[in-house]
């Protein structure tokens, strides 16, 4: 393969990563934009036919878009305030105790203020104190567990019979059903869907809207130029994608609510 052949191919896929990334949705910090533009720079003196050269512009045009893409998740980021925990906690590590005592007075909000506590309940506070017995008898009266703190998975809330399984399925189920009788164009807005009339509702059809997507009846698409989500039914098992947090806030919920009443009147 001559080289002009070699450049042209390096151009196509440089132009079809690109597109991916912008079409799927896809981490636009994944493709190296900074030794792309240097692939183009290198290659760029080849060009003679008006064809490579329309190529070339494609492929610059392409980045350009990658760029915005990448200005725009970090202005999201921004927004929502993010904060890779990684960092917060190796700040953690650095600080002293004294350091870390003063952030903690700084954001601790008590449910009692001193205003609140009278030089009677105070007293009263002291002769409890001074009844009590020593630690050590009463480690010794009850036994004492310590836990730390963690989450429940689903199949212990299936073992503590808080959920059925069966139930959870026909939830599940009924709505796929009714997913694919609002998606007569193939998909629908994410949030159309989610929201129902209370604030509760919409959060328990999010929450089974979750699991019909980790079954693989249902996907997300995402528009990264316009922020829409949209969910499309599936009829069978789809692989497996990564996940997309997507927060149903009170004032979310509001927002859209008014937005259906506005279109409503």
């Amino acid at each position: 393969m001559s080289g002009r052949k070699v450049a042209l191919a390096e151009l196509m896929r440089i132009i079809s990563l690109c597109q991916s990334v912008r079409l799927k949705g896809l981490d636009p910090f994944e493709i190296d934009v900074r030794k792309k533009l240097e692939v183009l720079r290198k290659y760029l003196p080849k060009w003679k036919a008006i064809d490579e050269l329309l190529l070339d512009a494609e492929a610059f045009n392409e980045l350009s878009t990658v760029i915005k893409l990448q200005g725009d998740w970090l202005k999201r980021q921004a927004a929502m305030l993010y904060v890779d925990p990684e960092l917060v906690e190796a700040k953690l590590k650095l600080l002293e105790p004294a350091e870390l005592a003063r952030c903690l007075l700084a954001a601790w909000r008590p449910i009692m203020s001193l205003e609140q506590v009278t030089p009677q309940r105070l007293q009263e506070a002291i002769d409890y104190w001074n009844t009590l017995p020593p630690l050590r008898e009463r480690m010794r009266m009850e036994e004492v567990v310590e836990a730390s703190p963690g989450t429940v998975s689903f199949s212990e809330l299936l073992r503590f019979k808080f959920v059925s399984t069966a139930e959870l399925q026909g939830r599940i189920e009924e709505l796929h059903r009714r997913l694919k009788e609002e998606a007569r164009s193939g998909k629908v807005d994410y949030w159309d869907f989610v929201v129902q009339d209370t604030y509760e509702k919409s959060v328990e059809r999010a929450y089974y809207v979750a699991f019909m997507i980790s079954q693989g009846l249902a996907t997300l698409e995402l528009d990264p130029l316009s922020e829409e989500i949209y969910l499309k039914p599936l009829e069978g098992k789809a692989a497996a994608t990564s996940s997309v947090p997507i927060a149903l806030t009170y004032e979310r919920w509001k927002e859209r609510r008014s937005r259906e009443h506005g279109r409503g009147s």
